[in-house]
């Protein structure tokens, strides 16, 4: 029986990420700390890498017995290619055969550990398993996890059957990008530390998502953790994408892109890049793949997680806040002056910090009850205190120039939204301020622009 070894390395030292790509056609050596008398050429070798991030790198086999040199024995190890996907200790430690291993039994103990053939091929099993294989029915704690797994599922679903959601298409027509050779590996990430949420793989590119199912969620910190592991993805194509319900064009989401380190990463070369997906843009690709196919298994379930997404995303996640202007002397606005004021001005005050605009990117809408409508909106980019306005504290700071209404939005098409039937109306929707959600938001801004638009084409008509 071939007696099986794992080799650890320290990550301050030797980097298997780095290494193994580097030298699968020659190896390296390694110092022999115990047990040499018991290696032999062809002996299988696990690799392993310490630390935080710690798990199984890699394979390989002894190259020649050990030897002594300078000093020190030390052994020749032949290395296969890296692994696609390292497996981390976390998930060893809940196996109940792996946990066992002489590596998390005494992680300070001297190299080589001997492993037992049924831990081998309980690795090997463990490897083995389609993790390739996603299905939509997986059930995931974390709702984001659920929203990942149902669009990753979707797209392998639509890859292995010829299905109208190919993702060469889905690539091609949302993010803009040409798919580089075939993508063979559907992955859903969660459980893997400092990955995202998912990946589309093949031999020359690899394509990660993170995704967030609320505005204003991104992490940097994060991200940066993503774009280091995705570094170290031997393709040369790569590719993070954040799938967020976010406005693609907002300062907020220009703004985040702009940080330094993404920045660095995007500037390396070699196809890499960090680029912002609305799931909006998601969800119209989704419905326009089925809205001319025949009721079929695919579509029905395309159909079920478009509802999904609509339900929790759209409906559910908080876009802005709508705010009644108070006007007089003692605020300094006045309804003749404040539009004009606004195009100079860099905040807006308010007698009560909005928490959730806070660089979230999130939308301020002005409601002037004079003109009976919302008459301007605009990005927040941070709420400040203004410890010199006792009355009006809150300092709603601008990212952006405001967007003027050439007509106010009407309390009749603010009343037509679900939601604010009541506007305006009882005192409990008299507040001065109301949250709006995407879905609302959508209904109000881009339900008025399509009004107006309809209006002036048929005046428009009616001239001719």
């Amino acid at each position: 029986m071939t007696q099986i070894w794992l080799f650890q390395a320290n990550p301050s030292e030797y980097k298997l990420v780095d290494e193994i790509p580097r030298r699968v056609s020659t190896g390296d050596f390694w110092l022999v700390k115990q047990l040499r008398d018991d290696l032999r050429t062809g002996h299988k070798v696990i690799l392993w890498q310490a630390g935080n991030e710690g798990g199984v790198y890699g394979f390989g086999a002894i190259a020649r017995k050990p030897y002594k040199t300078h000093g020190e024995w030390r052994v020749d190890i032949r290395y296969e290619p890296l692994l696609k996907q390292p497996v981390f200790k976390r998930e060893l430690r809940r196996h109940p055969l792996l946990r066992k291993l002489g590596v998390l039994k005494m992680p300070r103990g001297r190299n080589p550990f001997p492993v037992k053939e049924d831990e081998w091929q309980a690795l090997q099993d463990l490897i083995s398993k389609d993790k390739d294989c996603v299905s939509i029915f997986t059930p995931y704690k974390k709702e984001e996890d659920r929203f990942t797994n149902g669009l990753v599922a979707l797209l392998q679903l639509s890859s292995r059957c010829d299905g109208p959601l190919p993702v060469s298409s889905f690539l091609r027509d949302l993010l803009g990008i040409e798919p580089r050779g075939e993508t063979g590996s559907f992955r859903v990430l969660r459980g893997y530390d400092g990955h995202a949420d998912a990946e589309l793989c093949g031999a020359a590119s690899c394509i990660r998502f993170e995704t967030k199912i609320e505005s204003g969620a991104l992490d940097e910190k994060q991200v940066q953790r993503h774009l280091k592991w995705l570094e170290r993805a031997p393709q040369d194509h790569k590719l993070l994408v954040l799938l967020t319900p976010d406005d693609g064009s907002s300062s907020y989401i220009e703004r985040f892109l702009a940080s330094k380190y993404i920045k660095s990463f995007c500037s390396k070369g070699n196809g890499r890049a960090v680029m912002h997906l609305e799931w909006k843009k998601v969800y119209e690709q989704l419905k326009t793949s089925v809205a001319d196919c025949n009721a079929t298994a695919f579509s029905r379930l395309v159909s079920q997680f478009l509802d999904q997404i609509h339900d929790r995303i759209f409906e559910q996640d908080f876009a802005g806040v709508i705010t009644k202007i108070a006007f007089g002397a003692d605020t300094g606005v006045f309804p003749g002056a404040y539009l004009e004021a606004l195009q100079t001005d860099r905040a807006w005050h308010t007698p009560r910090p909005y928490k959730e605009l806070d660089g979230t990117g999130r939308k301020l809408l002005l409601y002037d009850g004079d003109r009976k409508g919302i008459t301007a909106e605009v990005e927040i980019k941070k709420v400040e205190h203004a410890t010199w306005d006792r009355d009006f504290p809150s300092r709603n700071v601008f990212a952006n120039k405001p967007r003027r209404f050439k007509e106010p939005i009407s309390l009749d098409h603010i009343r037509s939204v679900p939601g604010f039937e009541n506007f305006g109306r009882y005192r409990k929707d008299r507040s001065a301020f109301r949250n709006v959600t995407r879905e609302q938001y959508r209904q109000l801004i881009g339900g008025w622009d399509a009004k107006k638009s309809a209006i002036h084409e048929l005046e428009e008509e009616g001239r001719q």
